[in-house]
């Protein structure tokens, strides 16, 4: 919810900005599978919360999500999602990509308006990806988690698929788990990340049963 509350902060701001006198009524569409996230809805009593909720509570058994109004149901979660001014999800669901490619071609660029949870849009493999703390975390060594400050820098590891990602620190070296929406992807280019990232993975080149060649990684 912290990027939904951000957008709707900065877009309060700019109707200041502009001197526009609207009452914003803080809306969120909630397409979800899992029924238990509308249960946590009522924490959150500023914002109202749109959607089928009886759709999430079936859609949890796979063989009623995969008969025809299941898949109508999708289809329409999908669509009514692209619509949204601003979309947060997690980019490996097929119904958060899809949304956001048909926002995409709507307009001209719509990279702004989605915020991912776990993956950037398209392939991403490790140990590509470098992230920054965005929010401060602090360790927990019962649940193997690292101290993060704002701007270390993470090379990300495993995405754990739990809200949580493994990676090392920058900073302390340390290997542990950390929340995904404290972190984002690294758009500053450090020249000694690269050096770095030799130490820990080894790239060979190897061949599979039909004798094509292919690079392999290899972690220390």
């Amino acid at each position: 919810m912290q990027h939904v509350a951000d957008w709707y902060d900065k877009y309060e701001m700019r109707l200041e900005k502009e001197n526009r006198v609207e009452t914003v009524e803080r809306r969120v569409f909630l397409a979800t599978d899992d029924p238990e996230v509308w249960k946590e809805t009522a924490g959150y009593p500023g914002y109202t919360f749109i959607g089928n909720r009886k759709f999430s509570e079936t859609a949890v058994d796979l063989e009623k999500r995969e008969t025809l109004e299941g898949l109508k149901q999708v289809i329409i979660d999908t669509a009514l999602l692209s619509k949204c001014d601003f979309i947060v999800g997690t980019l490996s669901s097929s119904v958060t990509s899809a949304a956001y490619e048909l926002r995409q071609a709507e307009h001209l660029d719509a990279s702004d308006d989605v915020a991912s949870l776990d993956y950037s849009y398209g392939a991403v493999d490790y140990p590509n990806r470098i992230q920054v703390a965005i929010y401060p975390h602090t360790a927990n060594a019962t649940t193997h988690e690292i101290e993060l400050k704002i701007g270390d820098i993470i090379y990300t590891d495993t995405n754990l698929w739990n809200g949580y990602f493994r990676g090392r620190t920058r900073r302390t070296g340390e290997v542990g788990m950390y929340p995904t929406y404290k972190v984002k992807d690294s758009t500053v280019y450090y020249s000694d990340i690269d050096k770095e990232i030799m130490n820990i993975y080894r790239f060979d080149e190897a061949e599979d049963d039909d004798g094509n060649r292919f690079q392999q990684i290899l972690k220390f």
